[in-house]
């Protein structure tokens, strides 16, 4: 059945066999949630916890503030719908599906990874947008592109770490300026950007 709240949530048990959620306000998760359809949070995610969401489509319409811990997304994820839905605290953060970013900063300690098939996936900025770790690689498994007509920034800093793309730069949508800190793992092509700066080595 499908779950709807109008409030916030605090969620101190797992959700294990709902159709849909929906919270029209705040989320403290302190539990895992599975729903065999989307999951729709339009307030500000606190995660109490490692958190693992499992859904078609995960969306966070507001900050997400991990606390030190790690998100892992089984489905697709829509982050934000606007630059100030910021993603802060986080540990590690992965999303096996496609990704859609409205946000401008995802910022993490740990590694980042969008993505599991870099022949299907999609990870789309719908801004400009910042990716960040500590020392920890990002890695990019499927094809990363502007959103619709924009020609958007893609800024990434890992320090003493690397990017890693294996799906195509630009492959449908042009990016604009992309900019690494850090080296650069590249499996496939970049084919529709503006320019391309990279602090480190390149591979």
């Amino acid at each position: 059945n499908a779950i709807a709240i109008t409030g916030a949530l605090d969620l101190n048990a797992a959700i294990t066999n709902a159709s849909s959620l929906s919270v029209s306000t705040t989320s403290d998760l302190g539990a895992n949630v599975t729903t065999s359809g989307i999951q729709t949070y339009s307030g500000a995610v606190t995660l109490s916890g490692d958190r693992t969401l499992t859904g078609s489509t995960i969306t966070t319409n507001g900050t997400i503030v991990g606390g030190g811990n790690s998100l892992t997304i089984t489905g697709n994820a829509v982050f934000g719908d606007g630059t100030a839905d910021t993603v802060t605290g986080v540990n590690i953060l992965s999303v096996s599906g496609n990704t859609t970013i409205h946000t401008n900063t995802i910022t993490t300690t740990g590694a980042q990874t969008y993505g599991d098939n870099a022949a299907a996936d999609t990870i789309t900025l719908g801004n400009n947008t910042t990716f960040t770790t500590t020392n920890s690689q990002i890695t990019f498994n499927g094809t990363v592109n502007s959103e619709g007509s924009e020609t958007n920034n893609l800024t990434i800093n890992v320090g003493s770490s690397e990017v890693e793309f294996n799906g195509a730069v630009g492959g449908g949508r042009t990016l604009n300026a992309i900019a690494i800190t850090g080296a650069l793992d590249l499996n496939a092509a970049i084919t529709n950007a503006v320019s391309l700066s990279v602090s480190g080595a390149s591979d």
